[in-house]
């Protein structure tokens, strides 16, 4: 299997450096000092400890010829770490990732001071990498977390966020009605954000991403949709029981069909029982269907399409489903 390099992805420090360089990065990473030169990892932590200070050989001339960006470069990351991550040794070349985002830098020059004041308040957050999509719709993403904070390996944090009701019960859902960013913050990691572009004001991001404070806001959204979770609990619950008795239904006519040759005379009152026991499921199908619709008119909340969807969640996680998937 082959792995799409993504392009897209970068480390906000990296970043940072590249609007800093970018009048002097095209000229940098063209010149014959990066086709040629051999960096090795001594030299390359040479450089970043000297800058552009007096060394000796080779190293003096290319840090002679590259004083203003290697001085930045040391003034918000050091050389060592920004080669690591920005620069492949080997094939003496700049990483896609690293051209991608100097093209769209160049591209919305004009937005250059926003752009650094957004990347400032990501590094005050403790934001490591940053992916921009411009193709990501935020508002088709529905969360979820454990109500426990122990029982989540990370989660997901945008701009307007709004709970959505479901029947899982030691879980909140909830999804954005519109956000600049999604923040993931991951509790055994770093967090990464990614954004439709870099276009936006800093003070859309929040104040701290520290994850208790973020799962206690995620927790205060659920209250609002309680009344409506009780609701879906009992439809998805009834619909439940009412799908597992029409697949017994089909199961006790397979049996009972095989067995006709056996017993004739039993025919007539088995196929009687098993269509009035086909009516009664009906039926009850029936009364939770018009509940259904009842409690989605009668909510903000609810719709047909999160009754079809929690319902069908439920099925497929059954304990006694033998890994076969409902599909509606």
């Amino acid at each position: 299997m082959v792995i799409k390099k993504n392009y897209n992805e970068i480390r906000v420090d990296v970043l940072m450096v590249l609007c800093h360089i970018l009048d002097d990065f095209e000229a940098f990473r063209s010149s014959e000092d990066i086709k040629n030169f051999n960096f090795d990892y001594t030299l390359v932590e040479d450089i970043s400890r000297n800058g552009s200070k007096l060394l000796c050989g080779q190293v003096n001339a290319f840090c002679k010829r590259n004083k203003n960006v290697l001085d930045i470069i040391n003034e918000y990351m050091g050389f060592a770490y920004f080669m690591n991550d920005a620069f492949d040794l080997g094939s003496h070349t700049f990483r896609g990732e690293v051209n991608y985002f100097y093209n769209y830098l160049v591209a919305h020059r004009d937005s250059l001071d926003s752009i650094i004041s957004l990347l400032e308040k990501m590094q005050k957050l403790g934001i490591l990498k940053i992916c921009c999509d411009d193709s990501v719709d935020f508002k088709t993403e529905k969360n979820s977390i454990c109500i426990r904070f122990s029982g989540n390996d990370s989660l997901n944090y945008f701009e307007n966020m709004k709970a959505v009701p479901n029947s899982t019960v030691d879980r909140v859902s909830y999804i954005t009605t519109g956000s600049k960013y999604k923040i993931r913050v991951s509790l055994g990691g770093f967090p990464i954000i990614t954004v439709n572009d870099l276009l936006f004001d800093s003070s859309l991001l929040p104040d701290s991403i520290d994850p208790h404070s973020l799962f206690d806001e995620i927790m205060k959204l659920g209250t609002a949709v309680q009344d409506d979770n009780q609701k879906l609990i009992s439809y998805v619950d009834a619909a439940t029981v009412i799908t597992e008795l029409t697949l017994k239904y089909y199961d006790l006519k397979k049996i009972f069909d095989a067995r006709e040759r056996e017993n004739p005379e039993n025919r007539e009152a088995l196929r009687n029982l098993l269509s009035e026991f086909l009516k009664v499921v009906e039926r009850f199908s029936e009364i939770n269907s018009s509940y259904g619709k009842s409690i989605v008119e009668g909510s903000e909340n609810l719709t047909d399409e999160l009754l079809e969807e929690d319902l069908i969640y439920t099925l497929n996680n059954r304990p006694e489903n033998s890994g076969n998937v409902y599909n509606g």
